[in-house]
């Protein structure tokens, strides 16, 4: 059941009436309603967006001056982020519905109708966030990637007035074809065919196109920071001399406490430091392309009108308890960076409360009243202006196998505690206070066994229905 939070004050699409001294009322002129940049990058990891104090990591001066600089430092960031099932597909279908996966029923990428990918995604493409803002008279467009599978040239999806997508979506940094409005066009390799620059090019040239007297949507959704690790020319090799902070689960020793799926990994940190440098540098492309965005906005006066959210699909393992991907149901993989910025967002502010990518539509719902159907997320746009009341207890988060490591699983997690149960019938739990890094699972700890019997109910019900195949037993 959707919890809806308090409309950001001015943003209300109303009228003012005056009376003047002949008692005739006269209508003033409408506060337009502001705009909306929602980012998305592809496998970034909460604490690459240099916010985060977990690893009380210092980052090198000058790192992402725009996501951090202006975004972070005048306006909020949420240090307990997550996505709800972390993987692309999934949380994509989230992010654009409000829904869990077991709602849309995109549990993976696998491009079939029954799991995952965009066919699996199509028939809900009728009621998104594209057809929402279209609705209420907004210029529409997204700009990057959209689901894995999507490999067509003339169609474009319901609701989006710009469309210039990454055709098939798991593609490198060049080599790249973009489906632009029924149309394609194919990037070669140099240093002017960079993707995340090209689709900044798009972005940029969607908000200076779009009239002043229009409010627009655009979806961001770069290919970065996912693998292959290629920076762009300008930035490779920047930070070959930084030495990343190691969590304490890297290349986890003692995983006798873990499920037999973790057992059979070998011990690797899954080339930690070379890859985060590389991902931190492929982030300043990203960083440039927020710059410019802003800089598209202050050109044509709408800089304090235009609300930007700032998110991941998922994050990535890395290494952390032997494992290097997402999937997970770590928070490593179920982190996600979140940061707002734009009216009716106090500047400086950060909340420690939950937020989860499910909870986008309601709360942009909230900051621009556009009309969003019931979805299974709540607004949190109270805890963007300095806001101290959870919008959430905990919240389940899910997955279907896909063939590989690990297997279905359902858990839930709270801001103190995190209870995971496999297909397999395996657990994991986890004391979050004293135990953030989920280094021993307490599961078979008989003083928390009701603790475990409550988690486990919440996960059952609310878990509903669970992946395909998996059963509580």
């Amino acid at each position: 059941m959707r919890r809806r939070g308090p409309l950001a004050l001015g943003l209300l699409l109303c009228t003012l009436w005056v009376v003047p001294s002949v008692g005739v009322p006269v209508a003033q002129a409408q506060t337009p309603p502001p705009n909306v940049i929602l980012i998305v990058a592809d496998d970034m990891r909460w604490d690459e967006a240099g916010i985060q104090t977990l690893l009380a990591e210092t980052f090198p001066q000058g790192y992402l001056p725009t996501i951090r600089g202006t975004l972070v430092s005048d306006g909020f960031h949420a240090t307990n982020a997550f996505n709800v099932n972390s993987l692309c597909c999934p949380s994509r279908s989230s992010i654009l519905t409000g829904d869990y996966s077991h709602t849309t029923g995109v549990w993976n990428n696998q491009n079939d109708t029954a799991r995952g990918g965009w066919k699996a995604f199509k028939p809900h493409e009728g009621s998104t966030l594209a057809t929402w803002f279209d609705a209420a008279g907004y210029r529409t467009g997204l700009m990057g990637k959209y689901f894995n599978g999507y490999n067509q040239t003339s169609y474009v999806p319901p609701g989006w007035d710009r469309w210039v997508a990454i055709k098939n979506s798991t593609v490198g940094y060049y080599n790249f074809t973009l489906a632009i409005d029924g149309t394609t066009r194919n990037y070669g390799t140099g240093a002017a065919n960079y993707s995340t620059d090209v689709l900044a090019g798009y972005a940029t040239d969607f908000i200076r196109s779009t009239s002043l007297g229009t409010p627009f949507f655009l979806m961001f959704t770069p290919y970065t920071p996912h693998a292959p690790y290629t920076p762009a020319p300008r930035h490779a090799g920047m930070y070959s001399g930084y030495t990343p902070k190691m969590p304490p689960n890297l290349a986890e020793a003692d995983v006798s406490d873990k499920p037999a799926w973790v057992r059979a990994l070998p011990q690797t940190g899954g080339g930690w430091g070379a890859q985060k440098r590389k991902q931190m540098e492929m982030l300043m492309a990203l960083d440039d392309a927020v710059g410019s965005m802003l800089t598209s906005l202050s050109d044509t006066g709408r800089l304090n009108n235009t609300i930007v959210l700032f998110t991941s699909d998922n994050g990535m393992s890395g290494g952390s308890h032997r494992w290097t991907t997402k999937k997970s149901p770590w928070d490593e993989a179920l982190r996600s960076p979140f940061i707002a910025w734009g009216p009716g967002i106090d500047p400086g502010t950060s909340s420690d409360e939950l937020i989860l990518n499910i909870d986008i539509a309601d709360t942009l719902e909230s900051l621009t009243g556009v009309t969003v159907p019931a979805t299974d997320g709540a607004s949190v746009a109270g805890l963007l202006s300095s806001g101290t009341t959870p919008v959430h207890d905990g919240f389940v988060f899910e997955r279907l196998v896909d063939g590989t490591d690990p297997p279905s699983y359902c858990g839930y997690r709270t801001l103190t505690h995190k209870y995971i149960r496999y297909s397999t019938g395996e657990e994991e739990l986890y004391v979050l206070t004293s135990d953030p890094w989920e280094l021993t699972s307490r599961h078979a700890d008989p003083a928390l066994a009701t603790l475990k019997a409550q988690l486990l109910a919440k996960t059952q019900q609310l878990c509903d229905p669970p992946p395909p195949g998996y059963s509580f037993g």
